[in-house]
């Protein structure tokens, strides 16, 4: 067993630069009819995030 050095504190981000993207994107097809047309359903990813994570060791 070793002695830990105490206290570690850290500071991160997500999608710091304020991207836009998808995440998951699905093709769905519409009412049965002669002609297949689909709708787009786009779920979009996370705004920019920041996180403070703090850490003991002991």
């Amino acid at each position: 067993m070793t002695q830990g050095d105490g206290l570690e504190i850290a500071l991160w981000a997500k999608n710091l630069l304020q991207k836009k993207y998808a995440v998951i994107a699905i093709a769905q097809p519409q009412n049965a009819s002669d002609v297949p047309t689909f709708i787009a359903n786009v779920a979009a990813g996370d705004d920019r995030n920041f996180f403070l994570t703090a850490t003991y060791s002991f």
